[in-house]
């Protein structure tokens, strides 16, 4: 999966809030099925940075 984000998102400080969220802990766990994770998986132990590479998008400039 891929996350995209506005150049204000702060992984760690984001991340961390959404986990807070209502009924989160909830699809952690139904997820974590497919995702291979653990129990106690943080986002960060799941989610792996990239460096961005091209831009399609900029082909159409």
């Amino acid at each position: 999966m891929i996350i995209e984000a506005g150049p204000d998102f702060d992984f760690e400080r984001d991340m961390k809030r959404l986990s807070a969220l209502p009924r989160q802990q909830e699809w952690e766990t139904f997820v974590s099925k497919f995702q291979g994770s653990g129990p106690g998986e943080t986002s960060t132990d799941k989610w792996k940075m990239m460096e961005k590479v091209f831009d399609l998008g900029a082909l159409n400039e």
